[in-house]
């Protein structure tokens, strides 16, 4: 299941609810003590099956509480009547947009937590709702609407309610309306409990620590993969747990046996108490500590952080199969200031790590920092920024909500332009991997005998250059504000998403430029690739070893006949390549079957690997042989513009 948005109120400063949208990857930005930190404890107790503490309630609210979550990504089916699956949609537990809202309630006071679906929810006046009826009442009901007939599984509530809300449907008795549907009844609580089985886990990486041998920071890493290893075996842990039970219960029954032939009365009284084993608390000591047997938590911070980074480095590489648990859930990595007592190239770095993370089937990751220099990095969409209003009240702002331009505006009016005055030349590309990949090419051009060319990578870790990925041509509005006072060239590099020679560029991309172009600026330079996007740069051999792997000869053989069906500088290739990946590794489920989806999500994981094959020594050498080649004209310019004196 994957989060779409968490609404908040009566916890901690959100005494009003609150929404904040979420989407695979966001930034959340605000001052200190806006509520930044409150979204990830909220998620937290939310997910994690907590408590709220007496001081977690809102002061001067009511004593209660509520988190409400939005999904999609849901399960196809669920069983709430014993073996019987039926599905959310058929029992009516979806919005009218059809995602899944479940709003968790806390009274203070109470231990009990108050679960509820906000559902579209066939409803009839002086009615209660069929979810949590027991099965008497449903057959009573049935009967009365003359409907028993229409039950496919008398045994089964899931039928009856079926049965008696297409009676109601056909004779117009019930109004679809979207309410709040209580799970805590009989077959509710079942509900919620099949349910929660499909929240996404979570795993939250706090900023401030004390150094003790349970600092989280220290011990998270080590505790994620715990947590991780048990999920993905939870069936089987699950299968000897029982095992293991069975057996022991079996020899406390012997004893009980024996007792009664010295105190019946006693005997009767007793009974085998059920067996629930902690594998969590089992591997807790598990940590990591250096040749002399010092804890990761007495090391330095810096220390800490870069263990933490490592680790979401191994986890954006780290593949996953399909019946993953986490692939299945999903999982939310929730991070507070990843730039914490790290250098700023790795601040960077860290921030692309989990970039790739979130990039991955079923995983969001979610930061908090107050670091304009980081925020340069990521795409604008993903910008969730919070300010606080003169009551008190928390308020959350994103492009979707407020529009690029007025976001920005409200992101450098509170929180400053860049601090990084080094730079010489901004380089705006479309996304993350068009950076690697440049940095990848210049660095491979500078290295060899080729004079005229700046080493992106090198200049960008001495802030010569800055990269910002803008996110696709719809952003123009956006740069057009955000550079304009640092009077330093802007150098913008677009797909030009054309399919055949001498094809128009996109619509979006023609739009950015002609709004540039109208500004007649020396400073800003926009520019269009003349092939289809970067991709098409790179030449054959580096794309197969890209994915070389034990597909390789079907994939070489696959990607050569399509390059001589079509003209390789207007290929689709990021598509083209997770196609031939996908076919070659999941033959009974073709390319064609996917769904969009998850087509769009092995594209992306294409497009990582081939920005990497631009360090491949065949593309730069390719390139230079090329008569008059268009990105290595570009690759000049911006060499040029990032060493003119200032």
């Amino acid at each position: 299941m994957k989060l779409t948005s968490i609404s908040i109120a009566g916890f901690r400063g959100y005494l009003e609810e609150v929404t904040v949208d979420m989407e695979d990857f966001c930034v959340l930005i605000g001052r200190n003590d806006a509520g930044k930190s409150t979204v990830f404890a909220a998620l937290s107790l939310y997910l994690d099956g907590g408590k709220p503490d007496a001081s977690d309630y809102s002061v001067g609210g009511d004593g209660r509480c509520s988190i409400t979550c939005t999904f999609t990504d849901l399960p196809s089916e669920i069983i709430i009547d014993d073996a019987a699956s039926t599905t959310l949609e058929l029992e009516h537990l979806l919005r009218e947009d059809g995602q899944l809202a479940i709003r968790k309630t806390w009274v203070h006071g109470k231990t009990a937590v108050e679960v509820a679906a906000i559902a579209l929810h066939p409803v009839v006046d002086g009615l209660e709702p069929l979810i949590g009826r027991k099965l008497e009442n449903l057959k009573n009901l049935a009967s009365d609407l003359g409907v028993l007939e229409q039950v496919s599984d008398r045994r089964v509530n899931a039928a009856y309610r079926r049965a008696i809300w297409d009676e109601w449907a056909r004779t117009g008795s019930s109004t679809p309306s979207e309410i709040e549907l209580a799970l805590n009844a009989e077959d509710g609580k079942q509900v919620a409990r099949e349910i929660q089985q499909y929240f996404p886990l979570f795993q939250l990486f706090e900023s401030d620590r004390s150094g003790a041998e349970s600092d989280q920071v220290a011990q998270d890493p080590a505790k994620a993969i715990v947590k991780s290893v048990l999920d993905k075996n939870a069936s089987a842990l699950a299968d000897l747990a029982q095992s293991i039970a069975d057996e022991i219960t079996a020899h406390l029954a012997d004893v009980v046996v024996k007792l009664e032939d010295f105190a019946p009365d006693l005997a009767s009284e007793l009974k085998p108490q059920d067996i629930v084993p902690g594998w969590q608390k089992a591997f807790s000591a598990v940590q990591f500590v250096d040749s002399n047997g010092v804890s990761l938590a007495k090391r330095g911070s810096g220390t800490r952080r870069l263990v933490l980074l490592s680790f979401f480095r191994a986890e954006a590489e780290r593949k996953h199969e399909d019946e993953d648990q986490e692939s299945r859930r999903g999982l939310i990595i929730a991070v507070e200031e990843p730039e914490t007592a790290l250098h700023p190239d790795l601040q960077r770095e860290s921030l692309r790590t989990l970039m790739d993370v979130a990039s991955m089937p079923g995983r969001q990751v979610f930061v908090t920092t107050h670091s304009t220099n980081l925020v340069q990095d990521v795409p604008i969409d993903a910008v969730r920024y919070v300010t606080t209003t003169a009551s008190g009240q928390r308020r959350w702002a994103s492009s979707r909500t407020d529009g690029k331009h007025d976001l920005l505006a409200a992101l450098t009016g509170t929180m400053g332009r860049f601090t990084d005055h080094s730079v010489k030349l901004f380089l705006l590309v479309e996304g993350k991997n068009d950076i690697e990949g440049l940095g990848l090419l210049t660095k491979a051009l500078a290295g060899g005998q080729h004079s005229g060319f700046l080493d992106l990578i090198d200049a960008e870790s001495r802030g010569q250059v800055c990269f910002i990925p803008i996110g696709g041509c719809g952003a123009a509005a956006l740069w057009e504000s955000r550079l304009a006072g640092f009077d330093r060239p802007e150098y913008h590099l677009l797909d030009s998403d054309r399919t055949a020679p001498g094809g128009e560029p996109s619509k979006s991309t023609a739009d950015y430029v002609a709004r540039f172009a109208a500004q007649s600026s020396d400073r800003v330079h926009v520019h269009v690739l003349d092939r289809r996007e970067l991709e098409n740069y790179l030449t054959l051999d580096a794309v197969v070893d890209a994915f070389a792997g034990e597909h390789r000869q079907r994939f070489e053989d696959e990607l050569t006949s399509r390059a001589q069906l079509a003209d390789w500088a207007f290929l689709d290739i990021p598509r083209v390549c997770a196609e031939i990946l996908h076919d070659a590794q999941s033959p009974a489920a073709p390319w064609v079957s996917l769904k969009p989806e998850k087509q769009s999500q092995k594209e992306s994981r294409a497009k990582k690997r081939l920005a990497q094959a631009f360090a491949h020594p065949t593309v730069a050498a390719r390139l230079i042989v090329e008569a008059d080649n268009d990105l290595l004209r570009h690759l000049r310019k911006i060499s040029d513009l990032a060493s003119a004196p200032r």
